[in-house]
Protein backbone atom coordinates (compact mmCIF):
# COMPACT_ATOMS: atom_id res chain seq x y z
CA UNK A 1 0.00 0.00 0.00
CA UNK A 2 1.34 3.84 -0.35
CA UNK A 3 2.44 5.13 2.26
CA UNK A 4 0.65 7.86 4.04
CA UNK A 5 1.12 10.46 6.33
CA UNK A 6 -1.39 11.72 9.03
CA UNK A 7 -1.36 14.60 11.17
CA UNK A 8 -3.92 15.90 14.05
CA UNK A 9 -4.40 19.31 13.43
CA UNK A 10 -7.08 20.46 16.05
CA UNK A 11 -9.00 18.57 18.40
CA UNK A 12 -9.15 16.12 20.99
CA UNK A 13 -7.16 12.74 21.30
CA UNK A 14 -3.84 11.16 20.06
CA UNK A 15 -3.67 8.78 17.47
CA UNK A 16 -4.13 5.36 18.16
CA UNK A 17 -0.88 3.11 18.37
CA UNK A 18 -0.13 1.43 14.65
CA UNK A 19 -1.67 4.68 13.02
CA UNK A 20 0.15 6.12 9.99
CA UNK A 21 2.78 8.42 12.19
CA UNK A 22 2.39 11.56 13.32
CA UNK A 23 3.99 14.29 11.47
CA UNK A 24 4.54 18.27 11.33
CA UNK A 25 2.23 19.57 8.53
CA UNK A 26 4.66 19.92 5.14
CA UNK A 27 4.37 21.93 2.20
CA UNK A 28 3.53 19.99 -0.15
CA UNK A 29 2.62 22.16 -2.93
CA UNK A 30 5.93 24.03 -2.39
CA UNK A 31 7.69 20.33 -3.47
CA UNK A 32 5.65 19.91 -6.46
CA UNK A 33 3.64 17.40 -4.83
CA UNK A 34 -0.60 17.32 -4.52
CA UNK A 35 -1.60 18.96 -1.80
CA UNK A 36 -2.01 17.35 1.81
CA UNK A 37 -6.11 16.24 2.16
CA UNK A 38 -7.61 17.73 5.35
CA UNK A 39 -10.26 15.77 6.74
CA UNK A 40 -12.89 17.92 9.22
CA UNK A 41 -15.58 15.54 10.88
CA UNK A 42 -18.80 17.29 11.44
CA UNK A 43 -21.37 14.65 12.92
CA UNK A 44 -22.13 11.16 12.84
CA UNK A 45 -20.79 10.65 8.57
CA UNK A 46 -20.48 14.49 8.29
CA UNK A 47 -16.98 15.51 7.18
CA UNK A 48 -15.64 18.18 5.19
CA UNK A 49 -13.03 17.37 2.73
CA UNK A 50 -10.58 19.71 1.69
CA UNK A 51 -7.07 19.70 -0.36
CA UNK A 52 -5.73 22.76 -1.78
CA UNK A 53 -8.23 24.84 -3.59
CA UNK A 54 -10.67 21.85 -4.02
CA UNK A 55 -12.92 20.79 -1.21
CA UNK A 56 -16.03 18.15 -0.93
CA UNK A 57 -19.05 18.60 2.00
CA UNK A 58 -20.94 15.07 2.48
CA UNK A 59 -23.55 14.18 5.23
CA UNK A 60 -22.86 18.02 6.75
CA UNK A 61 -26.13 19.47 6.75
CA UNK A 62 -27.22 17.90 10.29
CA UNK A 63 -29.28 21.02 12.61
CA UNK A 64 -31.01 18.51 14.76
CA UNK A 65 -29.54 15.92 16.42
CA UNK A 66 -31.85 12.49 15.44
CA UNK A 67 -32.13 9.18 17.30
CA UNK A 68 -29.43 9.63 19.67
CA UNK A 69 -26.98 10.51 17.21
CA UNK A 70 -25.36 14.46 16.67
CA UNK A 71 -25.69 17.34 15.09
CA UNK A 72 -23.78 20.01 14.90
CA UNK A 73 -23.39 22.74 17.24
CA UNK A 74 -25.03 26.47 17.04
CA UNK A 75 -21.88 28.29 15.94
CA UNK A 76 -20.96 26.12 13.49
CA UNK A 77 -24.55 26.08 12.20
CA UNK A 78 -24.02 29.97 11.56
CA UNK A 79 -20.88 29.63 10.12
CA UNK A 80 -22.27 26.79 7.51
CA UNK A 81 -25.42 29.02 6.64
CA UNK A 82 -23.36 31.94 5.59
CA UNK A 83 -20.84 29.64 3.59
CA UNK A 84 -17.96 31.06 5.80
CA UNK A 85 -14.88 29.43 6.81
CA UNK A 86 -14.27 26.99 7.24
CA UNK A 87 -17.36 26.11 5.22
CA UNK A 88 -16.15 28.69 2.35
CA UNK A 89 -15.45 27.46 -1.38
CA UNK A 90 -16.96 24.27 -1.44
CA UNK A 91 -17.46 23.12 -5.10
CA UNK A 92 -19.29 20.07 -4.28
CA UNK A 93 -21.99 18.85 -1.15
CA UNK A 94 -23.01 15.63 -1.43
CA UNK A 95 -25.54 13.55 0.90
CA UNK A 96 -25.61 10.13 1.00
CA UNK A 97 -29.39 9.41 1.76
CA UNK A 98 -32.41 10.79 3.31
CA UNK A 99 -32.10 10.00 6.77
CA UNK A 100 -31.91 12.96 9.06
CA UNK A 101 -28.91 11.86 10.74
CA UNK A 102 -27.15 12.02 7.13
CA UNK A 103 -29.57 14.91 5.66
CA UNK A 104 -31.75 17.97 6.74
CA UNK A 105 -33.06 20.31 3.87
CA UNK A 106 -33.21 23.31 6.06
CA UNK A 107 -29.16 23.69 6.60
CA UNK A 108 -28.77 22.48 2.88
CA UNK A 109 -30.97 25.35 1.91
CA UNK A 110 -29.11 28.12 3.78
CA UNK A 111 -25.74 27.17 2.63
CA UNK A 112 -26.80 26.66 -1.00
CA UNK A 113 -28.43 30.09 -1.39
CA UNK A 114 -25.42 31.66 0.40
CA UNK A 115 -22.80 29.35 -1.73
CA UNK A 116 -23.83 29.60 -5.24
CA UNK A 117 -20.98 28.03 -6.98
CA UNK A 118 -21.42 24.42 -5.01
CA UNK A 119 -22.78 22.01 -7.18
CA UNK A 120 -25.01 19.60 -4.82
CA UNK A 121 -25.85 16.22 -5.59
CA UNK A 122 -27.61 13.48 -4.00
CA UNK A 123 -30.29 10.62 -4.62
CA UNK A 124 -34.03 11.46 -6.14
CA UNK A 125 -35.19 11.17 -2.31
CA UNK A 126 -32.79 13.59 -1.27
CA UNK A 127 -33.25 16.02 -4.12
CA UNK A 128 -37.82 15.80 -3.22
CA UNK A 129 -36.53 16.90 0.42
CA UNK A 130 -34.82 19.75 -0.59
CA UNK A 131 -37.49 20.82 -2.97
CA UNK A 132 -39.71 20.98 -0.16
CA UNK A 133 -37.55 23.39 1.52
CA UNK A 134 -36.49 25.24 -0.85
CA UNK A 135 -38.35 24.35 -4.40
CA UNK A 136 -36.56 27.00 -7.07
CA UNK A 137 -33.02 25.79 -6.02
CA UNK A 138 -34.17 22.29 -6.22
CA UNK A 139 -35.17 22.82 -9.92
CA UNK A 140 -32.28 24.76 -11.06
CA UNK A 141 -30.03 21.58 -12.56
CA UNK A 142 -27.27 23.97 -13.09
CA UNK A 143 -26.82 23.72 -9.38
CA UNK A 144 -28.86 20.60 -8.16
CA UNK A 145 -28.17 16.96 -9.63
CA UNK A 146 -29.93 14.11 -9.23
CA UNK A 147 -27.71 11.07 -9.05
CA UNK A 148 -28.71 7.32 -8.57
CA UNK A 149 -27.05 4.55 -10.19
CA UNK A 150 -28.16 1.03 -10.74
CA UNK A 151 -27.54 -1.14 -8.34
CA UNK A 152 -23.92 -2.74 -8.69
CA UNK A 153 -23.11 0.65 -11.20
CA UNK A 154 -21.72 3.98 -10.60
CA UNK A 155 -22.21 7.35 -11.86
CA UNK A 156 -19.21 9.72 -12.66
CA UNK A 157 -19.51 13.55 -11.25
CA UNK A 158 -16.97 16.00 -11.94
CA UNK A 159 -16.50 19.59 -10.69
CA UNK A 160 -13.35 21.47 -11.57
CA UNK A 161 -10.23 19.66 -10.72
CA UNK A 162 -12.51 17.00 -8.52
CA UNK A 163 -14.12 13.78 -9.32
CA UNK A 164 -16.40 11.91 -7.38
CA UNK A 165 -17.92 8.14 -8.54
CA UNK A 166 -21.23 8.17 -7.30
CA UNK A 167 -21.84 4.34 -6.33
CA UNK A 168 -25.04 2.64 -5.34
CA UNK A 169 -24.95 0.73 -2.07
CA UNK A 170 -28.21 -0.88 -0.87
CA UNK A 171 -29.07 0.21 2.71
CA UNK A 172 -30.53 -3.16 4.10
CA UNK A 173 -33.44 -5.31 3.67
CA UNK A 174 -37.36 -4.92 5.35
CA UNK A 175 -37.96 -1.31 6.30
CA UNK A 176 -34.79 0.44 4.76
CA UNK A 177 -34.99 -1.86 1.29
CA UNK A 178 -36.28 1.22 -0.47
CA UNK A 179 -33.94 3.52 0.98
CA UNK A 180 -31.92 5.04 -1.61
CA UNK A 181 -28.25 4.92 -0.19
CA UNK A 182 -25.01 6.29 -2.35
CA UNK A 183 -21.68 5.54 -1.79
CA UNK A 184 -18.79 7.94 -2.94
CA UNK A 185 -15.74 7.22 -4.01
CA UNK A 186 -13.71 10.93 -4.00
CA UNK A 187 -10.24 11.46 -5.87
CA UNK A 188 -8.98 14.89 -4.11
CA UNK A 189 -5.75 16.01 -3.93
CA UNK A 190 -4.29 13.06 -5.07
CA UNK A 191 -5.88 10.46 -3.03
CA UNK A 192 -8.74 8.17 -2.92
CA UNK A 193 -11.34 8.30 0.09
CA UNK A 194 -14.25 6.33 0.06
CA UNK A 195 -17.69 7.24 2.00
CA UNK A 196 -20.39 4.11 2.12
CA UNK A 197 -23.15 5.93 3.77
CA UNK A 198 -25.15 3.62 5.59
CA UNK A 199 -24.56 0.54 3.04
CA UNK A 200 -25.58 -2.78 4.55
CA UNK A 201 -23.19 -4.80 4.96
CA UNK A 202 -23.48 -7.48 2.45
CA UNK A 203 -20.34 -8.08 0.57
CA UNK A 204 -22.07 -9.16 -2.13
CA UNK A 205 -23.45 -5.14 -2.68
CA UNK A 206 -19.43 -4.41 -2.63
CA UNK A 207 -18.59 -7.09 -5.36
CA UNK A 208 -19.05 -5.05 -8.41
CA UNK A 209 -17.34 -1.94 -7.38
CA UNK A 210 -13.66 -4.29 -6.92
CA UNK A 211 -12.58 -1.48 -4.36
CA UNK A 212 -10.07 -3.82 -3.32
CA UNK A 213 -7.99 -2.99 -6.72
CA UNK A 214 -8.79 0.26 -6.44
CA UNK A 215 -6.06 1.52 -4.23
CA UNK A 216 -7.91 3.28 -1.77
CA UNK A 217 -6.15 5.93 0.68
CA UNK A 218 -9.33 6.66 3.00
CA UNK A 219 -12.17 4.42 4.00
CA UNK A 220 -14.88 6.60 6.54
CA UNK A 221 -16.55 3.10 7.43
CA UNK A 222 -19.53 3.15 9.79
CA UNK A 223 -18.35 2.43 13.50
CA UNK A 224 -20.31 -1.65 13.26
CA UNK A 225 -18.81 -2.31 10.23
CA UNK A 226 -15.61 -3.57 13.14
CA UNK A 227 -17.97 -5.17 15.43
CA UNK A 228 -18.52 -8.54 14.39
CA UNK A 229 -20.37 -10.33 11.27
CA UNK A 230 -19.57 -9.47 7.91
CA UNK A 231 -18.84 -5.86 7.98
CA UNK A 232 -15.09 -7.39 9.25
CA UNK A 233 -14.79 -9.45 6.07
CA UNK A 234 -15.81 -6.41 3.99
CA UNK A 235 -13.31 -3.97 5.84
CA UNK A 236 -10.80 -6.44 5.07
CA UNK A 237 -11.17 -7.89 1.84
CA UNK A 238 -12.84 -4.69 -0.02
CA UNK A 239 -11.86 -1.67 1.18
CA UNK A 240 -7.79 -2.16 1.87
CA UNK A 241 -7.18 1.30 2.74
CA UNK A 242 -4.60 2.88 4.28
CA UNK A 243 -6.19 4.68 7.01
CA UNK A 244 -9.62 3.22 8.28
CA UNK A 245 -11.88 5.86 10.07
CA UNK A 246 -15.00 4.56 12.19
CA UNK A 247 -17.46 6.94 12.07
CA UNK A 248 -21.10 7.43 12.74
CA UNK A 249 -20.69 6.52 16.49
CA UNK A 250 -23.44 7.93 18.54
CA UNK A 251 -22.05 10.31 21.14
CA UNK A 252 -23.49 8.93 24.68
CA UNK A 253 -21.53 4.90 23.22
CA UNK A 254 -18.10 6.84 21.65
CA UNK A 255 -16.26 5.69 25.11
CA UNK A 256 -17.57 2.23 24.76
CA UNK A 257 -16.58 2.04 21.19
CA UNK A 258 -13.27 3.89 21.28
CA UNK A 259 -12.20 1.23 23.65
CA UNK A 260 -13.42 -1.75 21.73
CA UNK A 261 -11.33 -0.48 18.46
CA UNK A 262 -8.22 0.47 20.34
CA UNK A 263 -8.28 -3.28 21.51
CA UNK A 264 -9.11 -4.84 18.51
CA UNK A 265 -8.36 -2.44 15.52
CA UNK A 266 -5.96 0.21 17.15
CA UNK A 267 -4.78 1.07 13.85
CA UNK A 268 -8.86 2.30 12.91
CA UNK A 269 -9.09 6.30 13.75
CA UNK A 270 -11.98 8.03 15.78
CA UNK A 271 -12.75 11.79 15.79
CA UNK A 272 -14.30 12.22 19.09
CA UNK A 273 -14.83 16.05 18.78
CA UNK A 274 -16.41 17.62 15.85
CA UNK A 275 -14.93 19.94 14.43
CA UNK A 276 -11.72 17.87 14.99
CA UNK A 277 -9.66 17.70 11.56
CA UNK A 278 -6.82 15.54 10.36
CA UNK A 279 -4.72 15.90 7.73
CA UNK A 280 -3.44 12.92 5.44
CA UNK A 281 -0.55 13.18 3.31
CA UNK A 282 0.92 10.65 0.74
CA UNK A 283 4.57 9.93 2.70
CA UNK A 284 8.07 10.59 1.49
CA UNK A 285 9.82 8.46 -1.30
CA UNK A 286 12.44 7.85 1.66
CA UNK A 287 9.21 6.97 4.34
CA UNK A 288 7.97 4.53 1.91
CA UNK A 289 11.30 3.10 1.86
CA UNK A 290 11.47 3.06 5.67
Amino acid sequence: MRALLLTLIAGAGALHPGSPRAQEPQDATAAGSPPAVELLHLANEGFLIRAGEDAVLIDGFLERPYVGYAALSADALELLAAAEAPFDSIDMALASHVHADHFQAGPACAFLNASPETLFASSEDVVAALGKECAPLAADSARVRTVLPQPGEAELLRQGELSVEVLRLSHGTGRFAGIQNLGHLLTIGGLRLLHVGDAAMDPAHFAPYDLASRELDVALVPYWYFQSGPGRRIVREHFHADTLVACHIPPAELDAVVAHLALEFPEVIVFRESLEARRIERASPAADAR
